[in-house]
């Protein structure tokens, strides 16, 4: 009893000090005192200058809390600007941290300004900050708030700059392995002004530091702003997104993007959804894609659906065996509509398409084609070439009641301008005439002369051409708008 009487009292001896210490350091300490050894550490370690231009906070109970007013750190051995930030504010677990483990209720940083530098060899100002023996520090962070601050990036090798600044952040519970809430919003833009875009993000995050896996559920994304030639731009990106980092892999699941812009006075539109899609090292695969675009002025309307059920992505090609297409272009004067199936390849990076094994259908009216229209079902391949804004095919089979064979070169997407090369078997003029076929009586046939009414320059030559009940063989036409 005596020796539990004696443990007590020592027990509450050792807590009276304690407390009284506590006290006696809130009282009497001033950080101020410590700066010029703090700024020495700093600079011995890093090789960088910490400016300390406000009053520096502590407090020790409960919790071990530091607020920061307007501080800055320098480049490595140099007096330029790395770093500054505002405000910074938090508070941690002592405990914990003796243990290497960050406990804190709350993470606040205000008006931060971090400028990430790549030079012309390839290195990273930042390189030297990540250079650590020790073990990473774990965490539990109950929430952290960033507000007012900006983080710019220059590459001196290609003279580029880049700017996310208006950056704010709020997360909930920050924790390995567990589901927060996530909302980031921030301006992005580039040194020319080839993009200027605001960002708004919201989501689930979860990550697994030691796996180096990251995952954003019920991730919400809208862009606004411009983005190269596209003005008045409005994005929205919805899905399921996960990232490992070790292996290289990205997936995603139930992804939808709907975009709108404009380009002088063309109205722009697009929309693309999938079921999902993986991306690794060596391939990619996506599941069930379907995509519409449509474009929008005063020379008219084209719009193009493409599903494809299986899309898989190797060594920089993109190839799917079954892709359907529907398209409709309006033009004053003409309208062609149209579906075709086909084997797809794709080099993302110059922007090319291929289709083989194609197999299509067309209609197209106009003032100077029948009533009925022409209608047309052909097969062979195509290639469209996105940066030249360039669609060339050869296709064979039939147009009404001709058999055709031809290659046929469109360039433009906006007011396109067609070439071509067609062998026709036989042609019947007399149902191309305007309100149905003439008769012989009246002499006249189909004006070959309103061909050069429509955008397109070629030549066609034709087996048996009948025109007003007179048949020509072996028939050579130039065609010029």
């Amino acid at each position: 009893m005596k020796a539990l009487k004696y443990a007590l009292l020592g027990a509450g001896a050792l807590a009276l000090a304690a407390a009284a210490l506590i006290a006696y350091l809130a009282v009497t300490f001033d950080v101020r005192d410590y700066e010029p050894r703090i700024i020495e550490m700093v600079k011995a370690k890093t090789g960088r200058t910490l400016h300390i231009k406000g009053q520096t906070k502590l407090s020790f109970w409960p919790d071990l809390g530091v607020s920061l007013g307007p501080v800055s750190l320098s480049e490595r051995d140099s007096n330029d600007a790395f770093a500054e930030v505002e405000n910074a504010r938090f508070a941690v677990k002592l405990r914990p941290l003796l243990a290497k483990e960050l406990v804190a209720d709350e993470l606040l940083l205000q008006g931060a300004h971090v400028r990430v530098t790549r030079f012309a060899d390839g290195r990273l100002n930042i390189d030297d900050l990540f250079k650590s023996e020790s073990d990473p520090l774990a965490f539990d962070i109950g929430r952290v708030v960033v507000e007012r601050s900006t983080l710019s990036y220059r590459d001196l090798g290609n003279g580029t700059s880049h700017e996310l600044s208006e950056i704010h952040l709020v997360t909930g519970r920050l924790v390995n392995g567990t589901a927060t809430a996530v909302k980031l919003s921030m301006r992005m833009r580039d040194g020319a002004l080839d993009y200027d875009v605001a960002s708004a993000l919201a989501g689930r995050l979860t990550f697994d530091l030691p796996r180096r896996t990251y995952a954003l559920d019920e991730a919400a994304i809208e862009l606004k702003g411009k983005a190269g030639p596209v003005a008045d731009l409005t994005a929205a990106l919805k899905g399921g997104f996960f990232a490992h980092l070790d292996k290289s892999e990205l997936a995603a699941r139930a992804v939808s993007i709907a975009a709108s812009g404009s380009i002088g006075d063309e109205k722009l539109d697009a929309k693309i959804d999938a079921a999902g899609f993986s991306v690794g090292a060596e391939q990619s695969v996506g599941e069930t894609v379907t995509a519409k675009f449509s474009s929008n002025s005063a020379r008219g309307t084209s719009t193009v659906a493409m599903s494809l059920p299986r899309a898989q992505w190797r060594e920089g090609a993109l190839a799917s065996d079954a892709v359907a297409l529907e398209a409709a272009m309006r033009r004053p004067g003409y309208t062609v509509q149209g579906t075709a199936r086909a084997a797809l390849k794709a080099n993302m990076a110059q922007r090319v398409v291929e289709l083989s094994n194609l197999e299509s259908s067309f209609t197209a009216t106009g003032a100077s084609l029948p009533k009925e229209g022409v209608q047309a079902a052909l097969a062979g391949k195509a290639t469209f070439d996105l940066g030249a804004q360039r669609v060339h095919a050869a296709l064979a089979g039939r147009v009404s009641d001709s058999k055709v064979k031809a290659t046929l070169t469109a360039t433009g997407f906006a007011a396109p301008v067609f070439t071509f090369a067609a062998d026709i078997d036989t042609l019947d003029t007399d149902r191309y005439t305007a309100g149905g076929a003439a008769t012989p009586a009246t002499g006249k046939g189909f004006d070959l002369a309103s061909l050069s009414a429509l955008p397109a320059t070629g030549t066609l030559r034709i087996g048996a051409l009948k025109s007003a009940g007179i048949t020509a063989k072996n028939v050579r036409l130039v065609v010029k708008p």
